[in-house]
């Protein structure tokens, strides 16, 4: 068993040149050989109990086939065990690369104007520079073996269905992601925001209140709910939820919203100049819809921003 293995790992060629013959005298290299060199019969045990241990961890690691990993019972999840964490980091480490064009970061230096520094600028740029348009395509792999090797990244699920929809246009396969998101991250409320907001982007209210309601009903999760994070998810799934009530013409459900997210954020006045107008049965200076839309357009420029600073790979509120 140990010579087999040997041969498939290093191949018949090398294994002539290892001294491997055939056991009953036939051409070397082929199955049935065996090893003249004791200290190559140690090294074809010693690679048979590393393949069998590698194997068994991968089998026994907590999560690797159990219903409560993100690659559930899927041969990848097996073989990669908890390993599919550092892996998916490293995807998405060279999704940001890519993002930035294989520009290094901004770093002082010495001198900027010798030749040398010239010659180096135009092989690898330096500076703040990103893909953008059509060109976003070219992360879309790295992102999506990021999510293949760990699903249970909320992150990059995320950060993978705000640059398909807003970047690339594709809300189709953002709402492919998500979904794939909420069946290997259950209760979270942040991939119900992000369906939300897409819903909403789509002109679909109905689809967008049912999210939100989810959203509301699984916050925090597993977050603190004290953080800002968390805080600031609750009082955006409040607020856009209040607003589809004020659109339904649900004054008091609106009110009550509205007054959560100040409880949340005392300083947002204008919040409470609108809860001030439906408490007078008053029509708000501007229209609930078109306070949602700009809503998802600054979020969406701070969103892009802060993924251009930070890269693809990271999500920030």
């Amino acid at each position: 068993m140990p010579e087999r293995l040997l041969q498939t790992l290093v191949g018949p060629r090398l294994c002539r040149r290892l001294g491997m013959r055939d056991a009953g005298g036939g051409a070397p290299g082929m199955p049935g050989s065996a090893i003249r060199s004791p200290r190559l019969r140690v090294t074809a045990a010693v690679l048979s109990l590393w393949g069998a241990s590698f194997c068994l961890s991968c089998w026994t690691s907590p999560g690797a086939v159990s219903g409560e990993s993100g690659a559930g019972g899927s041969l990848l999840g097996a073989f990669l065990g908890e390993s599919r964490e550092v892996l998916g980091e490293q995807f998405s480490a060279a999704a940001d690369d890519y993002f930035h064009m294989g520009a290094e970061r901004i770093r002082p230096v010495a001198f900027d104007n010798g030749v040398f520094q010239r010659i180096g600028d135009e092989i690898s740029p330096r500076g703040h520079v990103h893909l953008s348009g059509r060109d976003l395509e070219e992360i879309m792999p790295w992102l999506w073996l990021a999510l293949r090797a760990n699903p249970r990244n909320v992150e990059t699920c995320l950060v993978t269905a705000f640059w398909l929809s807003h970047g690339l246009g594709r809300s189709d396969l953002a709402h492919r992601v998500l979904a794939e998101a909420r069946w290997n991250n259950p209760f979270n409320y942040e991939v119900q925001l992000e369906e939300a907001r897409l819903y909403l982007k789509e002109g679909d209210p109905d689809e967008a209140c049912r999210a939100l309601e989810a959203g509301l009903a699984f916050w925090p999760g597993r977050q603190d709910p004290a953080g800002p994070d968390a805080r600031y998810g609750r009082a955006t799934l409040l607020f856009y939820r209040a607003l589809l009530h004020e659109a339904r013409r649900e004054r008091e459900a609106a009110i009550r919203l509205f007054g959560e997210v100040m409880e949340l954020y005392p300083e947002r006045g204008a919040i409470q100049k609108r809860i001030d107008a439906l408490r007078r049965d008053e029509r708000p200076a501007v229209e609930a819809s078109a306070v949602w839309q700009r809503m998802l357009k600054t979020e969406e420029e701070s969103r892009a921003q802060d993924h251009c600073d930070r890269g693809p790979g990271h999500e920030s509120h």
